[in-house]
């Protein structure tokens, strides 16, 4: 979704409710906008990212969330390191043998939005 959009809708918010300016009570309409418009799979793990403490999800995981086979997780997982909302690590499991499983966090960027916005109060 283009950004001029969102600003477009913040814009018409402001004037429908008779404001000057744009404040920052119509940030959790304009993330729900998002979300809602992006692809179902980015979707749903950005709203994982962002409801966990730790802000990671492991390749495992995606799978059993979007009931999908590894590879497809993985597309998923590296098209939000590619629109710089999430890193791509290597991570032991605690407790699990043999090769590290590939793991997504937020990014640092998105993460400080995510606590700035309380965010996460407004995606559960």
């Amino acid at each position: 979704m283009k950004r001029s959009l969102l600003l477009n809708i913040a814009k018409g918010r402001a004037l429908i409710y008779g404001q000057d300016q744009i404040d920052k009570n119509v940030i959790p309409l304009l993330i729900k906008i998002a979300i809602s418009s992006c692809p179902q799979d980015r979707g749903i793990i950005f709203k994982e990212l962002v409801i966990r403490d730790n802000h990671k999800v492991y390749t495992s995981e995606v799978c059993d969330i979007l009931n999908v086979t590894k590879k497809t997780a993985l597309q998923t997982m590296y098209n939000l390191k590619i629109l710089k909302i999430a890193e791509i690590c290597s991570d032991s499991v605690e407790g699990a043998k043999g090769r590290p499983e590939t793991s997504i966090s937020l990014s640092k960027k998105i993460e400080d939005l995510v606590i700035r916005c309380s965010m996460k109060d407004l995606i559960s």
